[in-house]
């Protein structure tokens, strides 16, 4: 797929984890560890899971990784991140 055909459904991918960012109510928010002792609120897991499904429906044969997705990390980034 030619670069300038993923400018409009990427675009869309990130309007859309925008707006699932901004739903989320802030007051009572889930905020949960990370093994590295950072934080992953329910906000960063909603975002993640809008940009992995349309990253895969854009172009299955692109290979992506996120920090809420490095336990699906296939042999190539293992060993990269903790």
């Amino acid at each position: 797929m030619a670069a300038a055909a993923l400018i409009e459904p990427l675009t869309e991918l990130v309007i859309r984890a925008g707006l699932a960012i901004l739903a989320v109510n802030r007051a009572v928010m889930k905020v949960d560890g990370k093994t590295d002792g950072s934080p992953v609120t329910e906000a960063d897991l909603a975002a993640d899971r809008i940009i992995g499904e349309g990253l895969a429906r854009a172009g299955a044969n692109i290979p992506s990784l996120s920090e809420e997705r490095t336990h699906l990390a296939k042999l190539l980034y293992t060993d990269s991140f903790s």
